[in-house]
């Protein structure tokens, strides 16, 4: 009987895993953290004599939906900047991406972001905010 529950639950989790992990929704600091940790450790991990191209469970998630974050200090603000950065080449098949209005991606955030492999599949991008300063003139 419990050989019957253990095929069962290891059967459920090769199919809930994916479908987890399709859609995150993260509201909170730590959360984001623990998650670009889990990923990354999850890439590192990955050998190149599988068939998949990308480290599971990144290659999953489809949508990022980073719309609840809360960030109330500028140090929160760079913690996040920094997590993204390491984050977005871990998610080749990312889909949609929702920011908080109040988060504004650094050049180092959305190079990683556009230079990603499959950028192309990024249909979605909503609140993304930066940064451009105005340019200088020069007078002769």
């Amino acid at each position: 009987m419990r050989w019957g529950l253990l095929v069962i639950c290891k059967d459920l989790k090769a199919v809930a895993l994916p479908l987890y992990y399709a859609r995150v929704r993260i509201t909170s600091l730590p959360t984001l953290a623990k998650f670009t940790a889990h990923l990354h450790d999850s890439d590192q991990k990955w050998d190149s004599i599988r068939r998949i191209p990308y480290s599971t469970p990144g290659r999953w998630v489809q949508c990022l939906d980073l719309s609840d974050l809360q960030c109330c200090v500028k140090v929160e603000v760079f913690r996040i900047d920094a997590l993204l950065t390491q984050l977005f080449p871990l998610l080749p098949l990312m889909t949609r991406l929702i920011l908080n209005t109040p988060i504004i991606l650094s050049r180092r955030a959305l190079t990683s972001l556009a230079c990603r492999d499959g950028i192309s599949n990024l249909r979605v991008l909503m609140g993304v905010h930066f940064f451009i300063k105005p340019a200088r003139r020069h007078l002769r």
